[in-house]
């Protein structure tokens, strides 16, 4: 009988509305649900609009005080840190080092670096197992190099890469301990 009945009514809702075949208690259901999606849907609302007002993302998709090139946010610290506090200090914030993989990047990079007045930048890159470059996010080998003249000169140590903005971008390979300013 119930099959019969839904059949019926599903035929019959242009005519007088599925209200008509329905119970008092299944209308009484029905209301309650229709109160609490109103409901729901001022909480969605009033949540969007208190979001707005926070600006924890941008229009580009990236966190606040962050810059989108690319398909990534970048974010430039002003405080100098040792190669490995900044990666610590990049994975808190649930990213890490950069890896520049072109010339267009690296020109990112730099630019912004000048604009921030930070003289040297941290790369992700180091030169891990047998002395050969790779990315610490990844442990991808590295494949884009702009090294200074007479770079890399670790001469067998473990080293990390960082950036001389006022060299046009050239890299250098100094200590993992040395302190520079991080990205």
């Amino acid at each position: 009988m119930i099959a019969v009945l839904l059949a019926f009514c599903a035929m019959h809702v242009g005519v007088g509305g599925l209200d008509v075949c329905l119970a008092k208690t299944e209308k009484s259901h029905l209301s309650d649900l229709r109160t609490q999606l109103k409901g729901f849907t001022k909480t969605i609302d009033d949540l969007e609009k208190g979001l707005k007002g926070k600006h924890f993302w941008g229009n580009d998709g990236c966190k606040k005080g962050w810059d989108r090139f690319r398909d990534y946010c970048y974010y430039f610290n002003k405080d100098k840190k040792s190669w490995f506090d900044a990666e610590r200090y990049c994975r808190a914030e649930s990213s890490s080092l950069v890896n520049i993989n072109d010339d267009n990047e690296n020109n990112f990079v730099m630019t912004k670096s000048k604009e921030t007045n930070m003289e040297y930048t941290w790369t992700g890159a180091y030169n891990g197992d047998a002395g050969k470059w790779i990315w610490a996010s990844t442990f991808q080998p590295v494949k884009y190099f702009k090294w200074y003249p007479n770079e890399p000169n670790s001469n067998g140590r473990v080293a990390c890469v960082h950036m001389y903005s006022k060299t046009g971008g050239k890299w250098n390979d100094p200590s993992l301990t040395l302190y520079a300013k991080d990205m």
